[in-house]
């Protein structure tokens, strides 16, 4: 799901060639129930970030 909003790019974000790594192996639902509504590449760049800069 893409949003209209552009972020700042943060150092920590991923660049496209890791993101093609790791991305096969992040499982996202694709069922009936309930489907995945987040941009999982900026949960991990949040992730990434949070592990890098801490949470003040």
């Amino acid at each position: 799901m893409k949003t209209s909003m552009q972020r700042q790019a943060y150092p920590t974000d991923l660049i496209d060639e890791q993101w093609t790594l790791i991305q096969p192996h992040i499982s996202v639902n694709r069922g009936p129930d309930r489907p995945t509504t987040v941009d999982v590449r900026e949960v991990v760049n949040t992730l990434l970030y949070m592990n890098r800069m801490g949470c003040q």
